[in-house]
């Protein structure tokens, strides 16, 4: 390739398209191969390199005799830390000395390890496929992989992978080659990372090779298959944006194993924001941070396969994770998927979300034998959706699952064992009522293990400021099995809860408010909790109450305060038992035919109608009247704030008043008191 060709590829952008770009470093004089190596890893799939990238390369090359500048004035251009401009990258190419090239094209940037049966050998495409559908225009190039031995066929091609137009500034002699004047492309969609010149025997740092594979996959829109074991001492990018139409499908990196060395997170992105990258798909590959020991729980503490959340849209199918934790993130995570994975050996927590995540699936996979499973938080945003399925957590010096901030954590068909802080464990330093919502634990069997932190006993689930959510037919293998920290508004349905002593909100039956004597103790402790709930055992036709509900605990059961309710059926009926400080529902009531007062809260014996009204402003003020059938009224208030009853107060009619006929002031004010009298006696004013 000669250098008014490739100076004629310079883009509107003032860079060079991929294939010429890395044609142009690998064919550059250098002072050392380490060099070229380092310029590599910096190529981007836009075909341009970093400012660092280009101040090795200038000071790594060699000028041209008629080189127009010297290397200092290369230099200066990139003090301001720009990509040089269209007319500064001609003057580049043309500056610097070039090795290796040839006229006719053919760019060599891989390790060819194929070769060619028959150099002349041009099998018609007819003949390589029976069923005439198969059948593709063009003729097939036949070769052979020497390292496999299998077919590596090319199909005449006209154009290439962007649409555009071949030519011979596009042949690499790997993806595309050049026979006579017509252009080839390999008809592979998978390619190997040996055949950038990785060492698959995990030897040597295969750290380059790796970038270099990838970014050229992304291009070629290929797979790329990690053919043996290989060793990455730093991170690996991967860009792939979602605004780009090229990456609107899976890219499937699979197979093989690749050792992280301490302390490196393995693949990330230099894309953030809207354009972060997407859709990248894991198979069938042993992630591996160096031998662990299991006696002494000396782990990995910094190697990570994911950092933070600049790849989204992630799928783990069938992979390991051996002594190598999954995710760090201080920034929300979206869409990430495992299924069929299994985790040994980790120190700190696999899974650590701490700014909120959101659609995460975990399904069909084992964790074991590490520190924490699961760390989930959401500060400030929650962790939305997030589920485990038909998989084990066990054996964890930590805990299975923490939360903190969540909405809608489902947990269903998971085996739990011997985790010993516990399987669902709360993580919050800071205590807000009901910061997390619907957590859903069904299905589940839970073994061995989990000491909850106020060291009441073992827990397997511990539930702290929590809003809705089912625990549901799951089985436990202690007494000891739920913990409610505070209030919570979970039901639980179904469970092995024969032996349980549930130390929160419970239900009771009883035909009376309860006392120490109706309730086990737990751990010497009698507290009836806030939310409980008495069934009234003996409630028929009677018009009596249904049931009462605990609204203020206390240490003893005696101390607690309850509220009666009564059902829809019965409750416009009052037949003289009844606590009217207890009446629940607004309404109006109306006395029974057998009215009989034998409760103090009524004002009087006589028959009549109850009205009690409840104010909507927060305070819970209460306003209550009677009405006997003779006409005479009874009023009483309650305080929300004070919490007291005012005593009742009859309003009875006053006495009528003729109109006064006085011709002088002194008359006028013996009528007005004689009025004032009347109403004081009817009860309408203080006396």
């Amino acid at each position: 390739m000669q250098k008014n060709s490739i100076t004629n590829k310079i883009t509107p952008c003032c860079s060079l398209p991929f294939s010429v770009m890395y044609w142009f470093i690998q064919n550059l004089t250098l002072n050392t191969q380490s060099d070229r190596e380092f310029i590599m890893s910096k190529l981007n799939q836009n075909g341009t390199i970093s400012i660092d990238a280009w101040k090795v390369l200038i000071n790594s090359g060699t000028l041209e005799s008629d080189a127009s500048l010297t290397k200092s004035e290369f230099l200066a251009w990139f003090d301001c830390g720009k990509q040089p401009t269209c007319e500064q990258l001609k003057l580049i190419i043309e500056g610097l000395k070039i090795s290796n090239y040839t006229p006719e094209g053919g760019i060599s940037y891989i390790t060819n390890n194929i070769y060619e049966l028959d150099a002349s050998q041009i099998v018609p495409s007819e003949a390589l496929y029976n069923d005439p559908s198969e059948t593709l225009a063009g003729d097939i190039l036949k070769r052979v992989d020497i390292n496999t031995g299998e077919n590596v066929n090319y199909r005449e091609t006209t154009i290439w992978h962007d649409g555009s137009v071949m030519d011979d500034s596009k042949v690499d002699g790997f993806i595309y080659k050049k026979i006579g004047q017509k252009f080839y492309k390999n008809t592979t969609t998978v390619l190997n990372v040996s055949d950038f010149g990785a060492d698959i025997t995990g030897e040597n740092d295969s750290s380059d090779a790796l970038q270099i594979a990838i970014n050229f996959c992304n291009i070629t829109k290929s797979d790329l298959n990690i053919d043996g074991k290989i060793l990455v001492t730093k991170t690996i990018f991967i860009d792939r944006p979602t605004d780009s139409k090229h990456f609107s499908k899976y890219f499937t990196i699979f197979g093989g194993e690749i050792e992280v060395t301490e302390g490196v997170n393995l693949f990330s992105s230099n894309l953030v924001g809207d354009t972060s990258s997407q859709l990248v798909k894991f198979s069938g590959i042993t992630f591996y941070g160096g031998e662990p020991d299991w006696g002494t729980k000396t782990f990995s503490q910094s190697s990570y396969v994911l950092k933070d959340s600049r790849l989204f849209r992630l799928s783990f199918v069938d992979c390991t994770f051996l002594n190598i934790k999954f995710i760090d993130a201080d920034s929300y995570l979206q869409s990430i998927y495992l299924s069929g994975c299994q985790a040994r050996y980790w120190g700190g927590s696999f899974w650590r979300s701490k700014l909120g995540a959101y659609d995460i699936k975990i399904s069909q996979s084992l964790f074991e034998h590490g520190e924490n499973a699961f760390e989930l938080k959401g500060t400030p945003t929650k962790v939305i959706d997030f589920s485990i399925s038909n998989s084990v957590i066990e054996g964890c010096f930590g805990y299975g699952l923490g939360y903190d901030n969540v909405y809608i954590l489902n947990v269903d068909n998971v085996y739990f064992e011997g985790n010993a802080l516990g399987d669902l464990v709360p993580i919050n330093t800071n205590y807000i009522p009901y910061n997390n919502n619907t957590i859903n634990v069904k299905g589940c069997l839970l073994v061995g293990g989990g000491l909850d932190n106020t060291g009441v006993g073992y827990r397997h689930i511990i539930l702290d400021s929590v809003m809705n959510g089912i625990i549901s037919g799951n089985s436990f293998d202690s007494e000891n099995e739920i913990y409610y920290k505070t209030e919570c508004g979970v039901t639980y349905i179904g469970s092995d809860l024969n032996s349980n002593k549930i130390h929160g909100a419970k239900q009771y039956y009883s035909n009376s408010i309860p006392t120490a004597t109706d309730i086990t103790p737990v751990n010497n402790d009698y507290r009836v909790a806030k939310g409980s709930i008495i069934w009234n055992t003996e409630i028929g036709d009677d018009n009596n109450w249904v049931g009462a509900i605990c609204t203020t605990h206390n240490v003893s059961p005696t101390l607690s305060k309850w509220k009666k309710f009564y059902g829809k059926t019965n409750q416009q009926v009052l037949k003289g038992t009844e606590d009217l400080n207890d009446i629940i529902d607004d309404g109006v009531y109306f006395t029974s035919q057998d009215f009989v007062k034998t409760n103090a809260s009524f004002p009087t014996t006589e028959k009549g109608i109850f009205e009690k009204y409840k104010s909507q402003d927060g305070y819970e003020n209460v306003f209550q009247r009677f009405t006997t059938n003779a006409g005479a009224i009874f009023i009483r208030t309650f305080s929300g704030y004070s919490g007291n009853w005012t005593n009742w107060s009859k309003i009875e009619k006053a006495e009528n008043q003729i109109n006064s006929t006085a011709t002088d002031v002194t008359q006028l004010v013996l009528d007005f008191n004689a009025l004032l009298t009347r109403l004081r006696n009817a009860g309408l004013l203080n006396s």
